[in-house]
């Protein structure tokens, strides 16, 4: 469980949503990649001879920055609730029983990191088209290519490493809570015999 929590930490900061477009002109390529947290996007273009790196917030897109928030929510409620589930097992584990307390708790942590991702998958590329800022499609995956006057342009988008990491949370705590569902209760274990 500890990993767990640590990792949704990290999907606090990490891309949930990547897209790298490229440009061919003149037989050079342009890269540029751009990562959308749920607190800001930050981009990296590369052209031959320069690596350049923007950041900033969702201020000019209303629907990403309210799908973002919901989300955003979410994961932090998937925080809360999987340090108590931690908690609840430490205590567990430690002097007094709780019954099945702390599985309940990782449950509902698990429910919440599913439940998380599913929303983020599709609210935010709804979102985000709809406010101008992808010229592709709707999708949670895909890519898409375009002839344009200065070359061929190529898209491709998918999930970042945050919102994978969160599905991972959701799957983890599944499992340990189904671990502890199967062991025998701490109450059984110190009963004295007669």
């Amino acid at each position: 469980m500890c990993l767990a929590v640590v990792v949704a930490l990290a999907a606090l900061v990490g891309p949930w949503f990547t897209v790298v477009t490229s440009r061919y002109v003149a037989n050079t390529a342009s890269v540029d990649y751009r990562g959308y947290g749920l607190f800001g996007y930050w981009a990296t273009d590369t052209v031959p001879g320069m690596n350049a790196t923007v950041n900033g917030n969702y201020l000019p897109w209303p629907s990403v920055r309210s799908a973002l928030l919901s989300i955003r929510i979410l994961t932090e409620l998937t925080v809360v609730v999987g340090l108590a589930a931690l908690v609840f097992a430490i205590i567990e584990i430690r002097r007094a029983s709780l019954g099945r307390l702390p599985v309940l708790v990782g449950l509902s942590s698990a429910a919440l990191a599913f439940v998380t991702t599913v929303t983020f998958a599709m609210s935010f590329p709804g979102a985000a088209h709809a406010d101008g800022l992808f010229e592709f499609g709707a999708s949670f995956s895909g890519s898409a290519s375009a002839a344009s006057s200065n070359g061929p342009v190529t898209w491709t988008w998918d999930p970042g490493w945050a919102w994978s990491g969160l599905l991972a949370v959701g799957v983890l705590f599944l499992v340990a809570s189904l671990i502890a569902l199967r062991l025998p209760s701490r109450r059984l274990l110190i009963e004295p015999r007669f």
